[in-house]
């Protein structure tokens, strides 16, 4: 059976999904200079903000 050639990996997104792909690299970038906040933190001020 022959092998089938490997995905191209270096294809751009498809234009409709740039922006996902820019928030994507956003967060990736937020996440690598250390300006993300851990899930607990946010959900407890989401809960104290509304009185939960």
């Amino acid at each position: 059976m022959p092998k089938r050639p490997a995905p191209e990996s270096s294809a751009p997104p498809p234009p409709s999904r740039s922006w996902q792909m820019a928030r994507i690299a956003a967060g990736i970038a937020a996440a690598r200079e250390g300006k993300v906040i851990p899930a607990e933190e946010v959900f407890a001020r989401i809960e104290a903000k509304h009185g939960w």
